[in-house]
């Protein structure tokens, strides 16, 4: 296998983790049919069909087969084709969760994810925290998950504010049009931070703030048509809460970007600059190996981000219907290797394989 040692990485990527070794992959194709159980495959929805296996689960439904036309979503039941099944060791996987949606909805923690890091933790899997909101600082999102109960060290937490921090150069002058977490990770990689424009300014960030306003546009707008680099922490259309979702901060890069005539390059899920700030926390350097990649586990809630995050990463997608995306969506692209229903759900059923 392949030993993966954890030393000092630069920029936000501090000391991170515990070491781990991969093994060969397993294959295996097994089917679930229950109601509010874990689902795993590259084929997600409904078979409309009286083919049934052992116990009553319906039976795999293979790509390109007959069965695949006749597939609809259902929130109460479901089939699954696995195709490959990852083994690190004794089930020891990498494990990268995305917070709003997955471990909690606004100032609220979803439903059992709390009792589900603990049993990762406990069964010896490395988890890694990657967030998209880049709005609040590294150890106000610690405090956060201290009052709900979730243990967290700084090196455990990764933040688009940190992976936008490795798009500038140390010495440069930043525009920051977001929250304290963007300054924060910027000061710490050397950067000179303003939010006012003024002449040289070399770039601007653009994050989820709740008072992004007229003024802050125009800034913004300012330093952008002034030659700036427009760089985005994220670009998520929504942020989701416990009353619903809000607009996200993908929503506010656009406005800038509109308004200037300007391109946006993204840091955060489900770009290279977050992907880089990953490897660097798990200590896998600037370029893993295939077998390094695969044995990653991400899990997220929504498609378009935490799923092409696996891609990027080259890892696994396990998709929770916990945040923005319910069964009624199903199927998405890209297709997920893993659905469930929650954190907790797909917990108990990765580790009872193990």
């Amino acid at each position: 296998g392949v030993s993966l040692a954890v030393g000092k990485v630069e920029a936000n990527a501090v000391v991170g983790m515990a070491s781990f070794e991969s093994e060969a992959l397993g294959i295996g194709d097994d089917v679930v049919g229950r109601s509010n159980h874990v689902l795993t495959g590259r084929t997600i929805g409904i078979a409309e069909t009286n083919k049934r296996g052992e116990n009553g689960h319906v039976d795999s439904v293979r790509s390109g087969s007959p069965e695949m036309g006749k597939l609809r979503p259902h929130a109460g039941r479901s089939f699954v084709r696995r195709t490959i099944r990852h083994r690190i060791g004794s089930l020891r996987v990498p494990w990268i969760l995305d917070l709003d949606g997955v471990v909690w909805r606004g100032d609220e923690p979803v439903n059992g994810s709390i009792d589900a890091v603990d049993r990762l933790r406990a069964a010896g899997e490395i988890v890694l925290f990657l967030t998209n909101n880049s709005s609040a600082e590294i150890g106000t999102y610690i405090a956060k998950m201290g009052r709900m109960g979730l243990r967290c060290a700084p090196e455990e937490l990764c933040s688009s504010a940190q992976a936008a921090a490795l798009m500038v150069e140390p010495g440069e002058t930043v525009l920051v049009c977001g929250g304290p977490g963007i300054t924060e990770a910027l000061t710490a990689r050397g950067v000179r931070c303003v939010h006012d424009h003024e002449p040289g300014v070399h770039a601007v960030v653009v994050g989820w703030h709740r008072d992004f306003d007229f003024s802050r546009l125009t800034q913004a707008f300012y330093a952008v048509r002034s030659g700036a680099r427009l760089i985005g922490t994220n670009d998520d259309p929504t942020y989701p809460t416990a009353d619903g979702e809000l607009p996200g901060g993908g929503s506010i890069v656009a406005a800038v970007a509109y308004a200037s005539s300007s391109t946006a390059i993204y840091a955060g899920k489900p770009h290279e600059s977050a992907a880089a700030l990953v490897f660097a926390r798990l200590g896998m350097g600037e370029n893993p190996s295939i077998e390094q990649r695969r044995s990653l586990l991400m899990v997220g809630d929504r498609p378009s981000t935490d799923g092409l995050m696996g891609k990027t990463l080259g890892g696994r997608f396990a998709l929770v219907l916990s945040g923005v995306t319910a069964a009624a969506d199903l199927p998405v692209e890209p297709t997920p290797d893993i659905v469930a229903n929650d954190l907790a759900t797909l917990v108990a059923s990765e580790l009872a394989r193990s």
